[in-house]
């Protein structure tokens, strides 16, 4: 199953999407009557009841706080769109940007999303100006240290303005396989949310139950 799902992976990075939400119809179907091995002490998913899983493609996203919180160094995404057409949900719920995990197992967690910096070249000579773009997939639980976030995947990008075009579209994809535990909530934080791209599927995040 886990070369299969590798397979996928490469699959989803170089076809059309639909043909990725394909391929994981057929896995599900393949793989439903499975049993795997579970650690004692804890219950099975019954073999009746379809796999969890989530794909969601991002919205417009409110920058605008009228709190006095301290500004978020990476604020999380958290409008995702789960009526679109290559949007599906089922098995997980989806509250202010989280996903939350109905069950502890093995889940396949990924995302993509794409910055879109418009801004104006600067003076010539003027190398002091640096973009960093970051992009982190997290997890939440009271049972985790350092108040209950963890971060589970990061990726940064540094550019020096110097070599930056008036529009930068910069993409950043992770991936991986984690066990995530019953009641983690699931998100996605960047450096900017202003830089998102406004085409929905440069920019998206998921999780597919693999036990």
């Amino acid at each position: 199953m886990l070369t299969e799902l590798a397979n996928i992976t490469r699959l989803k990075r170089s076809i059309p999407r639909i043909v990725f939400f394909a391929h994981l119809s057929l896995l599900n179907a393949t793989h439903e009557t499975e049993q795997p091995s579970i650690p004692p002490g804890q219950p099975a998913r019954p073999s009746s009841r379809p796999r969890a899983f989530a794909h969601l493609l991002a919205g417009r996203q409110n920058d605008t706080d009228s709190s006095n919180a301290p500004v978020d160094l990476y604020p999380p995404i958290k409008n995702w769109l789960t009526s679109r057409r290559l949007s599906l949900i089922r098995g997980v719920s989806l509250k202010d940007g989280q996903i939350r995990i109905p069950r502890k197992g093995l889940y396949v967690v990924y995302s993509q999303v794409q910055f879109s910096d418009g801004h104006p070249p600067p003076p010539e000579g003027d190398t002091r100006q640096i973009r960093q773009y970051t992009h982190k997939i997290c997890r939440y639980n009271v049972i985790y240290a350092n108040g209950g976030e963890e971060c589970l995947m990061m990726s940064e990008l540094t550019k020096s303005a110097d070599n930056a075009i008036h529009l930068c579209r910069n993409p950043s994809y992770m991936s991986g396989i984690f066990m995530l535990n019953y009641h983690d909530r699931v998100f996605v934080r960047v450096s900017n949310t202003s830089l998102l791209s406004l085409e929905p599927i440069s920019t998206y995040f998921g999780v597919i139950e693999m036990t």
